[in-house]
């Protein structure tokens, strides 16, 4: 073990030097010494740092793998996008993601890898991949008339005809449904061009009460070769709620924190504290269940954009972009410019230059998506990525205040201490805050200031603290540490 550490510590030298070659070959001999996991997750990071981006992805694969082997399926997740930021032209990350999010149940998600997977595809012309990619999505969202449109010319573009011709027919019931006849009657021209001797056998069947059912796909998920992980069923908790433990994540120390939580306590009758943040406005009186609060809108009345890495436009328009699954934009003019792209093109169904014809919805992770990857890679320990999700889950109201404080923890994890202290101030001027969460981010803050070795300002927070609630975490520990 002493050689181990040995080599942690002339590892951080050469870190510390920004000397990450060096670094790796140390991280290499202690992988060899000590295959942790962790020490694995810091060699990837070092090689992603030096730019060997092969070597990385290939380090991250061996972490997702665990994860997933363990069914620790978010964690996974979360690795695997990271591997697609260091190579997003590989369709197998892309594929893994989908399965994973489809095991979760994340639906949206997985339809979204299984669109960046058909894109790579496409590029290069790999046409049978991208028919299976198009099944797995069509097999996700059967109602998706654009899905279905490209599976039914992906199928005649590679002369399976009774599969397009079904699928066209099957499209055609759809849209008759939707009372949608001006795309019906551009379905129909596709049948009749694709198909001149069976136009009329297509009507009938439209027609009746039935359509028929395109062969349910042979490959299923498993035909894209996905590593890791069984077929236990999973069932993911909503994050934050009892009993889920996906993150592995603990906030300061030595609690289980309930100020994360957004209701507030019928019992509890705080006053309002006058805290000395140390500059700035004091925070905002405490609500109570009396107080008939103005509603806040965070995203426009608190301004953190100074404190983010991304843009706070991003944020919104995160939001502007999480439309419903079943709105289509412009339906008549998608279809239309994808048949020109078909017609036009070079017989194939392409994705350049169109890529409002899939669904807004299947762009975007959702916000809880991210919420839970932010806690994934704070678990792990990847701080930069967390705070980067829990920026983009900032742009729901219900998430605002855990992301930013969330942020404000990470920040400190990562000692960059002057920016966590500016945000826990911020969050603590959140006017919906409760009780609980206000004595929670004086005490996330007071321990930032004495790790900044200001400890009047931790003293006299500590203090506070103890005359409204003397139990509160170990605080009298850390107050008498202080003297």
């Amino acid at each position: 073990m002493a050689s181990i550490d040995k080599l942690h510590n002339s590892a951080q030298k050469f870190i510390q030097k920004g000397q990450f070659d060096k670094a790796i070959g140390v991280y290499n001999k202690i992988v060899d010494l000590d295959p942790d996991i962790r020490n694995h997750q810091k060699l990837a990071e070092l090689l992603g740092k030096a730019d060997r981006k092969t070597e990385a992805v290939e380090e991250y694969k061996i972490i997702a793998e665990h994860y997933s082997s363990n069914s620790e399926f978010l964690k996974a997740i979360a690795v695997y996008k990271l591997m697609q930021k260091l190579n997003p032209e590989k369709p197998d990350i892309a594929l893994s993601l989908a399965s994973l999010n489809n095991r979760l149940g994340l639906r949206g998600n997985a339809l979204a890898e299984y669109t960046a997977a058909l894109t790579i595809f496409e590029k290069h012309k790999d046409n049978s991949k991208a028919l299976k990619a198009l099944e797995a999505m069509a097999e996700l969202d059967n109602e998706n008339p654009t899905t279905m449109l490209r599976l039914a010319e992906k199928y005649f573009l590679l002369d399976e005809s009774d599969q397009a011709f079904d699928t066209f027919v099957k499209l055609a019931k759809l849209l008759k449904e939707q009372k949608n006849e001006t795309v019906l009657n551009q379905v129909y021209e596709r049948l009749e061009k694709h198909f001149p001797d069976r136009v009329e056998e297509a009507h009938a069947m439209v027609n009746t009460s039935t359509a028929p059912e395109a062969a349910e796909p042979e490959y299923g998920e498993q035909s894209f070769e996905f590593s890791g992980g069984d077929d236990t069923s999973y069932e993911l908790n909503p994050a934050g709620t009892e009993g889920s433990n996906e993150s592995g994540f603990s906030f300061s120390e030595d609690t289980n924190s309930n100020y994360l939580q957004s209701e507030q306590n019928d019992d509890a009758k705080w006053e309002y504290i006058d805290f000395d943040l140390g500059g700035g406005d004091s925070p905002a009186e405490i609500p109570t269940h009396a107080d008939n609060t103005p509603e806040f809108d965070p995203l426009k009345d608190i301004d953190i954009s100074h404190n983010l890495s991304t843009p706070a436009s991003n944020v919104q328009d995160s939001l502007n972009n999480n439309k419903s699954s079943n709105e289509f934009v412009d339906l008549v003019g998608e279809f239309k410019a994808l048949f020109n792209e078909i017609d036009f093109g070079t017989g194939e169904t392409t994705l350049s230059g169109n890529t409002q014809t899939f669904n807004d919805s299947q762009q975007n992770l959702d916000t809880e998506s991210h919420y839970s990857l932010g806690l994934a890679y704070r678990g792990m320990e990847f701080f930069q990525e967390a705070i980067d999700e829990f920026i983009i889950a900032a742009g729901s109201k219900k998430r605002w205040f855990e992301c930013i404080l969330l942020q404000s923890i990470c920040y400190r994890d990562m000692n960059d201490l002057r920016r966590a202290e500016e945000l826990f101030k911020t969050i603590s001027k959140y006017p919906h805050i409760t009780p609980d969460q206000y004595i929670g981010v004086i005490y996330e803050l007071a321990i930032c200031f004495e790790l900044q070795e200001e400890k009047s300002k931790a003293a006299e927070l500590y203090n506070k603290i103890l005359s409204i609630k003397p139990d509160f975490r170990n605080v009298a520990n850390r107050l008498a540490a202080l003297k």
